[in-house]
C-alpha cells in the first residue's frame, strides 16, 4: 500500500511539473508569466523531492522512493529534450 501511495505521488508530481516546466511557458507570451510558471516548477521540485523523501523515511522505504524520484526526474529531463521550441 505504501508504494503505490509513493508512485502515485510520484506520477502525479511529475504530472505537474510536466504542466509547469513544458506546456504553460509556451502558451503565454508574457515574460512575467513564464518567470512565475519557473518559480511554481522550482518551488514544486524542491517540495516534491522533500514530501516523497520524507513519507519514504517515515515508511521504512528510503531507497524505493529515492528511486520513484530518479524515475520521475529523469522522465521530465527526457520529455524537457524532447520538446520543441
Amino acid at each position: 500500500m505504501n508504494l503505490s501511495v509513493l508512485i502515485f505521488l510520484g506520477i502525479a508530481w511529475s504530472f505537474v511539473e510536466f504542466l509547469l516546466f513544458d506546456v504553460f511557458p509556451p502558451k503565454t507570451r508574457k515574460l512575467f508569466y513564464q518567470v512565475m510558471f519557473f518559480v511554481a516548477f522550482l518551488a514544486g521540485l524542491f517540495i516534491g523531492v522533500w514530501l516523497i523523501l520524507y513519507l519514504g523515511r517515515k515508511w521504512n522505504m528510503e531507497s524505493e522512493a529515492k528511486t520513484m524520484i530518479g524515475v520521475c526526474s529523469s522522465f521530465l529531463l527526457i520529455i524537457s529534450l524532447f520538446k520543441k521550441h
